[in-house]
């Protein structure tokens, strides 16, 4: 058996997959960081969307694994704004780690991304353990699917 993803690249263990965080505050993600090392996932910080739309255009073009986790409120595009753009420029799955911001923002994130056909998951930053919810979830988005030889 091999395993076969659904990417199209053919991998001999675990798939790595690369957690793009799109948030303001890097401190949220310290414990998360440190539970990747453990999985073999890589990790991108992102502040300046303008860089990222293309990177992320492009690895969506070589069918990249990558989980968005998407803060909402951030300087520049906030939340919102950045949903309806990942579902033009690169629609991965998305784990919005809001806790706060403005009333019925979150929701609205969520309604963009599904009416999109995005799969997305909504687990705040803000409880025990989070961070192993959020690598569950991603692990599903890109489980490997294995065929005989």
């Amino acid at each position: 058996r091999r395993c076969c993803c659904r990417n199209g690249y053919s991998h001999c263990g675990a798939c790595m997959i690369l957690f793009v965080a799109i948030d303001d505050c890097p401190s949220r993600y310290d414990e998360f960081v440190r539970k990747l090392d453990r999985y073999q996932h890589d990790f991108l910080l992102c502040y300046e969307g303008r860089r990222l739309m293309p990177m992320l255009a492009e690895w969506w073009r070589l069918n990249e694994q990558i989980i968005i986790l998407l803060d909402h409120d951030m300087p520049g595009l906030d939340g919102r704004q950045w949903a309806s753009v990942l579902t033009e420029v690169a629609p991965y799955p998305v784990i919005i780690t809001s806790t706060t911001g403005v009333p019925g923002a979150i929701a609205t994130m969520e309604q963009t991304l599904k009416e999109a056909n995005v799969p997305v998951y909504v687990c705040g930053a803000d409880h025990f353990d989070c961070e192993s919810e959020w690598i569950a979830w991603a692990n599903q988005q890109y489980e490997p699917e294995y065929v005989n030889d």
